[in-house]
């Protein structure tokens, strides 16, 4: 919206994203000028250029970003807004009552006793994870498809997803983040784009990649090389603000990233894609020549050899935890 910063998005006729600027005249949108032009490099009679075509058609059928997921950022930016608040919100969706209910008597929260009741979860867990929860588990049913070929690949990308947002809040938390719930909502819609060719794949109306599911490398190449600019135009559907789509658009080249008050979370977000792919929660197994110390969103950050191992420690406890509680 004008008067809210530079923007990005996607431009629906030409498919190249945008830099947006306004002014008091109006807006200007550039295309980036590292990002090859669209219009050249997927022609009709080429897979990308199918799959462009059915962009549109395949977004009406994305499911939309729930709601509540909107409404916790909105409310935790407000200073009147408190644990009753957030209680009220969760006990209007039996499915997050009952997954809050679970952490907070699993073992890495239990207590003493047992708890029995919502109010006595969300002390016990505190802000920060019952709404980070609550983010999982609304969440989750945006990662369903319905072809049993793509189902595996689908849950896959949801473990990496969840991770990465858990990692993107905890380095948020090292690196003093002021806005950690947003960081771990970047972490977790990251990956749209893959989200997006996965479910245009077991559509039946669509059928854009039905030629290619029988073909993994090639599927592979289009989810690698095409989820960056999907994943941009998804979280522009779903309004998301501009740091987010920077997130989803840039996070395997954060380098490139032109407006400065997206690089911290674009940084947060792509070392959190790394660091989850070197623990095991990627798509794919990650690569050998991984060195975590020398990334550049490590060195972006400030993040010493001792604050990354301190990170990793417990991680895959903690994930694990994570995964049955909301499972």
């Amino acid at each position: 919206m004008p008067g809210d910063g530079p923007g990005l998005a996607v431009c629906v006729h030409c498919f190249n994203p945008l830099r947006l600027s306004w002014s008091d005249g109006g807006f200007e949108a550039t295309r980036l000028s590292d990002h090859r032009d669209m219009r050249r490099n997927s022609g009709p009679d080429t897979i990308a250029g199918a799959i462009l075509a059915q962009a549109g058609p395949a977004l009406q059928q994305l499911p939309v970003l729930p709601e509540i997921s909107q409404r916790i950022l909105t409310l935790l930016r407000d200073p009147e807004f408190g644990m009753p608040e957030l209680a009220g919100m969760i006990r209007e969706d039996p499915a997050i009552a009952l997954a809050i209910m679970k952490q907070a008597n699993s073992a890495a929260f239990g207590g003493l006793s047992p708890i029995k009741d919502l109010n006595g979860a969300c002390a016990r867990l505190g802000m920060r994870n019952v709404a980070n929860t609550v983010q999982i588990v609304a969440n989750q049913r945006l990662f369903v498809a319905g072809n049993p070929r793509v189902k595996i690949t689908m849950q896959l990308l949801w473990r990496h997803s969840v991770a990465a947002a858990y990692c993107a809040g905890q380095i948020a938390r090292l690196t003093l983040a002021p806005d950690p719930e947003a960081v771990f909502l970047a972490g977790l819609v990251h990956d749209a784009g893959k989200l997006f060719l996965l479910q245009a794949v077991g559509n039946p109306e669509i059928g854009v990649l039905r030629d290619v599911e029988d073909n993994p490398e090639l599927f592979r190449e289009i989810l690698d090389s095409m989820h960056p600019l999907f994943g941009l135009l998804v979280c522009q559907a779903w309004t998301l603000p501009a740091e987010f789509r920077a997130a989803a658009f840039f996070h395997h080249r954060p380098e490139q990233c032109p407006e400065a008050d997206w690089l911290p979370l674009v940084h947060t977000v792509a070392l959190a894609n790394t660091i989850v792919r070197v623990e095991g929660y990627g798509m794919y197994p990650a690569g050998a020549d991984t060195f975590l110390a020398s990334h550049p969103s490590t060195q972006y950050l400030g993040l010493s050899d001792i604050k990354l191992a301190m990170l990793r420690v417990d991680l895959r406890d903690a994930l694990e935890a994570l995964f049955d509680a909301t499972s």
